[in-house]
């Protein structure tokens, strides 16, 4: 996978990496606030992916991981700024 990752362009990679926080920004956010308990779990669910997916996914993973705080708190404060 992370040939693949490599061929795309910046922006259709950084989109790439971002999907599981948006995911868990939406999911978390149902009730249209997010407790630091629906944080948390999200954080914790994020980094359960590289111990639960297909070996495949294992370095796409291992690389959202890294940035998965702040694509999570990023995109909460982006939403929640209006």
């Amino acid at each position: 996978m992370e040939n693949e990752i490599n061929n795309l362009s910046k922006q259709d990679r950084e989109l790439l990496l971002k999907v599981p926080a948006l995911v868990s920004v939406l999911a978390a956010s149902r009730d249209y606030e997010i407790s630091k308990s629906e944080k948390a779990d999200a954080i914790k669910m994020g980094h359960l992916n590289i111990f639960t997916a297909d070996p495949l996914l294992l370095n796409y993973y291992n690389e959202v991981e890294t940035n998965f705080v702040k694509y999570f708190q990023g995109t909460v404060k982006k939403i929640y700024s209006f």
